[in-house]
């Protein structure tokens, strides 16, 4: 999170993972000032100015590309840079020629994805256009199943907002017991929109919402979680998905 970090110790930090893994290091820059009030005030910045996120994107952009008055160790080629689509992603990502992850209630807004492609200015790189689409999968024999495996992560991020922070999944048989008995009007809604945000259905269901989801934002990628309690389900989901390209 770039408002959090010195663009130059992000420049680094980066530059050093290239250096250890080459050709395996994404740079992935998001504008989230940090996850809760206590979180911001400890990492120091509580509020961001107009333009400054912006800004500093491109001091990160500068010490990668070697145009800052300082030159970054270790000096490797820098790995690619992605911006995420939150706080003006988007358009930024289009000003400065970057690509971008898009998830979320973006995924649903046509008109915000068009614009990406066409207001994208390409950069010294040359680069063109590239989109990543970031969403949540569950693959069962059922969609109802499907459905149920969405839970365990629906319930860790509603819980999240209040608490603030992550703890580990809960097996689905527990989360539809706290559905049930313990959870406000709020966290039910919570949990539901987030799995209403996700793909989920038999093997088929899926392909075709993914190829609609391609089709419909120009994606080149799909970047795609599987979370759930049970780990052997989640090496299921990873193996359908993989005969989706088989």
């Amino acid at each position: 999170m770039v408002p959090n970090h010195s663009p130059m110790v992000i420049a680094e930090q980066a530059l050093l993972l290239e250096a250890l893994y080459p050709g395996r290091v994404d740079l992935g820059l998001g504008g989230s000032l940090g996850f809760t009030p206590a979180i911001r005030r400890a990492l120091g910045r509580t509020v961001l100015q107009d333009d400054e996120y912006a800004a500093e994107v491109e001091k990160v952009g500068s010490f990668l590309g070697s145009s800052a008055e300082l030159t970054i160790r270790p000096h490797v080629s820098p790995p690619p840079m992605f911006l995420l689509a939150i706080k003006g992603g988007l358009s930024l990502a289009a000003q400065l020629g970057l690509p971008v992850v898009v998830g979320g209630p973006l995924l649903q807004d046509p008109t915000a994805i068009r614009s990406y492609f066409t207001n994208f200015q390409c950069n010294a790189t040359g680069t063109d256009p590239y989109l990543i689409v970031s969403v949540d999968i569950a693959i069962a024999q059922t969609a109802d199943r499907a459905r149920e495996l969405l839970l365990p992560e629906a319930w860790a991020f509603a819980d999240s907002r209040d608490i603030g922070e992550f703890r580990a999944l809960r097996p689905v048989e527990d989360v539809q017991r706290m559905l049930h008995d313990e959870s406000s009007a709020k966290k039910h809604a919570a949990v539901h929109g987030w799995a209403d945000a996700a793909i989920s259905g038999d093997p088929g269901d899926v392909r075709r919402s993914l190829d609609d989801l391609v089709a419909r934002t120009g994606a080149a990628e799909v970047m795609a979680s599987v979370s759930t309690y049970d780990r052997g389900e989640v090496d299921r989901i990873d193996e359908a998905l993989a005969a989706f390209h088989s």
